[in-house]
């Protein structure tokens, strides 16, 4: 076990998209889960942490380049919403795995209502939490 976590055989990068990327400890349990399923599968996580905010100004794609998988955990209030969608879409469109926690999974429920009905469901502003 101390060789696999190491000396692991693989690497895989995780992008954590939230809004309170910049407090180290604010999604301290998820990076710890991610740590120890790397242990367990003989494999180094390398965590990108994307601030949602960031990803509502601009292109998402040189951000998101070279990851093997997103992870959108639960929050609330409305700051960084948008990031979030889009890095969910960014996952969709591109077939890259995507985990979302409480509410993240209920923002790929938003995208994936904008996406089988665009310009209907739940436009920008349009929900409550």
């Amino acid at each position: 076990m101390v060789t696999k976590a190491l000396d692991p055989k693989h690497k895989v990068s995780i992008a954590v998209v939230g809004k309170y990327i910049g407090h180290q400890d604010a999604y301290k349990s998820i990076y710890e889960a991610l740590a120890h399923a790397g242990i367990d599968n003989d494999c180094r996580i390398e965590i990108k942490r994307m601030d949602s905010e960031d990803l509502e100004k601009g292109s998402i794609e040189k951000s998101l380049q070279d990851i093997c998988g997103i992870l959108v955990p639960g929050g609330f209030g409305y700051r960084g919403i948008e990031g979030k969608i889009k890095a969910i879409k960014f996952a969709r469109v591109n077939k890259i795995p995507f985990l979302g926690l409480c509410l993240g999974m209920h923002f790929w429920q938003i995208q994936s209502l904008r996406t089988a009905y665009p310009g209907k469901a739940l436009k920008k502003g349009s929900y409550s939490l």
